[in-house]
C-alpha cells in the first residue's frame, strides 16, 4: 500500500522485486453457532486506481482487465531504458498513470521502478537456517566470548577461532549436511535397489517417505551387476562428499555474516541500528537503492514521465 502510494504520487522510486499481491479484506460471516463463512468483502487500491490484490482463481477486483482485454504481458516491452523488467510484469498488466503521468502497472502487487532480484541463499545456508543453527550457536558462543572479555561492537569480526567453534557446535548437534546432489543420488540408489531403504518407519512398519517405493518397482539385479553398481556408486559418493565439504568453504563469507548478525543481535538486541547495518551491508536490494539515491541524474530521470518522440 505504501509502495503503491509513493509511486502514484511520484514521491520516490521503488527498488526491489514485485510485491506478493495480498490486498484483499475478508469478513467472517456466521452461519450458526459453530460455523462461519469467510468472504472477501473489499480490496485495497492505490491512488491511481490500481488494485494491489493478485487475481486468484479467476476472481478479479474492479478495474482489473482479463488477458483478453489487450493489456497482456506480450504487449509490455522492456526496452533499453525501461524501468520494468519483462519477466516481472504480471499477466494482467493493466496500465495506469501516476500524478506526473508516468506509466505504472496493475495486475496485483507493486512492480518496482527498478527491478532488483534478492539474492537467494545457497542450499547449505537454507538448511542451517532451517535448523536454527546461527541463533542457537550465537547463544552459546556469546557466553564464551563474554567470559573471555571479548568486545562485541560494530567493528566486531568473525575470526577463524569462532568459525572452528561453529563447526564443533554443528558436530555436537550431530548435524550432517547433504547437498542437493547427494540427496538426489541417495534417493536414486534406494529407488534402483542399490541400497536398502533405511528411512524412518511408522508403527505399521511403513516407510515415511514422500513417495513410498515398492519392491515390485525396483530393478532385479544379478549379484555381479549389483556389486558393480555399488562400486560405481561409492566412487560417486566420494566425489559428492568432497563437494559437500567444499560447500562450507565456499559459503564461509555468508556463514560469517550470519554468525556476526546473530552475535550482534545477542549483544544489542534485534532492533538496534548496529544489527540493521550488519544485515543490510551485503543486501543487494538495499545497496541498489543507495546507489540510485546517490545517482541524482538517473533518479530524477526515472521520476519523470517518458517524453513522446
Amino acid at each position: 500500500i505504501v509502495a503503491g502510494a509513493i509511486q502514484d504520487w511520484d514521491k520516490g522510486l521503488i527498488v526491489g522485486d514485485t510485491t506478493f499481491g495480498k490486498g484483499s479484506v475478508q469478513t467472517l460471516l456466521p452461519l450458526d453457532e459453530t460455523h462461519h463463512i469467510k468472504m472477501t468483502t473489499a480490496f485495497y487500491y492505490t491512488p491511481s486506481g490500481r488494485c494491489i490484490n493478485k487475481p486468484e482463481n479467476g476472481i478479479k477486483a474492479k478495474g482489473m482487465k482479463s488477458d483478453d482485454d489487450g493489456d497482456s504481458e506480450d504487449s509490455v516491452t522492456a526496452g533499453k531504458d525501461s524501468s520494468v523488467a519483462k519477466d516481472s510484469v504480471k499477466k494482467d498488466t493493466t496500465t495506469y498513470k501516476t500524478k506526473k503521468g508516468r506509466i505504472v502497472y496493475g495486475g496485483g502487487g507493486i512492480i518496482p521502478d527498478t527491478i532488483v532480484k534478492p539474492k537467494i541463499p545457497e542450499y547449505l545456508l537454507r538448511i542451517l537456517f532451517l535448523k536454527d543453527a546461527f541463533f542457537s550457536f550465537a547463544n552459546n558462543e556469546y557466553l564464551k566470548l563474554k567470559a573471555g572479555h571479548v568486545k562485541i561492537d560494530k567493528d566486531f569480526v568473525i575470526n577463524d577461532a569462532i568459525m572452528a567453534d561453529f563447526r564443533h557446535y554443528l558436530d555436537s548437534t550431530h548435524f550432517k549436511f547433504q547437498n542437493q546432489a547427494q540427496t538426489m543420488f541417495e534417493d536414486f540408489k534406494i529407488r534402483t535397489g542399490i541400497i536398502p531403504d533405511t528411512s524412518v518407519k511408522d508403527s505399521a512398519g511403513k516407510t515415511k517417505r514422500d513417495s513410498p517405493i515398492s519392491d515390485i518397482n525396483k530393478p532385479k539385479w544379478a549379484p555381479q551387476e549389483l556389486e558393480s553398481l555399488k562400486k560405481v556408486s561409492l566412487q560417486i559418493d566420494n566425489i559428492l562428499s568432497e563437494k559437500s565439504k567444499g560447500d562450507f568453504a565456499g559459503n564461509s563469507v555468508e556463514i560469517k555474516k550470519y554468525i556476526r548478525e546473530a552475535l550482534l543481535s545477542r549483544e544489542f538486541g534485534p532492533e538496534n541500528n548496529v544489527v540493521y547495518r550488519a544485515k543490510f551491508a551485503q543486501d543487494v536490494q538495499f545497496q541498489a537503492a543507495l546507489d540510485l539515491i546517490a545517482d541524482k541524474k538517473t533518479y530524477k530521470r526515472l521520476l519523470e514521465p517518458k517524453s513522446k518522440k
